[in-house]
């Protein structure tokens, strides 16, 4: 997975900076033993220095096994089309989704499989890779389309129509069913339920996102109930308050592969692009809470990072081609 580029979760940028630079020095043929010892030394100068280090070492071990993982997702989609051929197979999938509706108050029981997450993403039903994204047509006409590095099981049966968000993200175009049965959505952190819809939903580790942009969607925790109407927003882990607010609508921009930026900062746009690439891409705290406005291709890294230098007081340092920063200009 690509790593995040939340500040939470990384070591401080100029100190991944320097472990960077040490890592691909110490990979070049120019490496002497005053380099090895004055690396040793900065390494046990302090433990953010050997967290850095260890970050650096995972980015180039996930970035070097690339190709690996192209196969591995080609191999991992020839299985899925057999799996989805065999009904001893669904029987599984139904037996892990969440529990159905109970009567009529709305409220649904649920509990998420433990499950390693990876080994649930690779035996699911859809999966797309980083990068990737997917529409799939559901037996009853409704339309979803994985983003980047999603997973989803499906379970239909005579009572209910059940996707179930392993990872990633999913927009969903739900159609009217003639057998009237609820449309769930489960995630890591609740069950929402669509009143005949079209909404985004993301999942990350710690929360779920829900965007409602036609019709309404129910959201239920093990805490919290609420139903969102077209235009609105939520944010929900399965303990704290819901987040409320305004859903905006460009978001959903990326089922043509694109960013719209529109009041967003220069780090929540790489943070959101980071997603789509593997390797480490990285922006200064001196320049990550610039504005910036316009509309960035997912697929296409590289102009993307010119647009930004043409428009923004910011300069790119490649450190190599999976290590890349975004730094104040000269």
């Amino acid at each position: 997975m690509t790593p995040s580029n939340n500040e939470n979760d990384l070591p401080d940028f100029g100190i991944l900076e320097q472990a960077a630079s040490w890592f691909a020095h110490m990979q070049s043929n120019e490496v002497t033993d005053d380099d090895h010892q004055r690396f040793q030394a900065w390494l046990a100068e302090a433990k953010a220095h050997q967290y850095a280090w260890h970050y650096v070492e995972k980015v180039s071990q996930r970035f070097s096994v690339l190709h690996q993982d192209k196969q591995a997702d080609n191999a991992s989609n020839t299985l899925t089309q057999l799996q989805q051929k065999t009904q001893a197979r669904r029987s599984v999938i139904r037996s892990i989704l969440l529990a159905a509706v109970v009567g009529g108050t709305g409220l649904m029981a649920w509990q998420y499989t433990p499950l390693p997450l990876m080994a649930r993403a690779w035996r699911a039903d859809y999966r797309t890779g980083i990068g990737e994204q997917k529409e799939v047509v559901l037996a009853d006409g409704s339309h979803i389309w994985l983003n980047t590095e999603t997973a989803i099981n499906i379970g239909y049966n005579k009572q209910q129509r059940h996707i179930m968000l392993i990872q990633g993200e999913i927009l969903i175009n739900t159609a009217q069913d003639r057998h009237q049965r609820a449309f769930l959505v489960s995630s890591q952190h609740g069950v929402m339920q669509a009143l005949g819809t079209r909404f985004n939903v993301y999942q990350s580790t710690q929360k779920t996102r829900l965007a409602v942009y036609e019709g309404r969607v129910a959201v239920n925790t093990k805490t919290q109930q609420h139903t969102l109407t077209a235009g609105k927003q939520v944010i929900f882990n399965d303990t704290d308050e819901l987040q409320l607010s305004t859903a905006n609508t460009q978001h959903s921009a990326w089922v043509k592969g694109v960013i719209v930026a529109d009041q967003m900062t220069l780090g929540e746009l790489i943070n959101e692009l980071s997603r789509y690439h593997y390797g480490y891409l990285g922006v200064s705290p001196e320049v990550s809470a610039l504005p910036v406005v316009g509309s960035f291709p997912t697929n296409d890294k590289e102009r993307v990072l010119s647009m930004l230098t043409a428009s923004l007081p910011v300069k790119i340092r490649s450190i190599s081609p999976w290590w890349v920063s975004i730094l104040p200009a000269d």
